[in-house]
């Protein structure tokens, strides 16, 4: 289930990113800044199923 994550670092802005998990999106912070190193889910988003509602 994909969800956007809030990840943090020491001193860093704070980070908004979409993954399907904490170590994707840790990944992505980890490219702009190596010293990202936690995070929590703010939304999770419902992935709809092809011709559902």
């Amino acid at each position: 289930m994909r969800a956007e994550w809030k990840i943090t670092g020491a001193g860093l802005p704070v980070l908004r990113i979409e993954a399907d998990s904490f170590d994707d999106a840790i990944e992505e912070a980890r490219k702009i800044d190596q010293r990202y190193c936690g995070g929590q889910i703010i939304d999770r988003k419902k992935r709809q199923m092809p011709g559902k509602r």
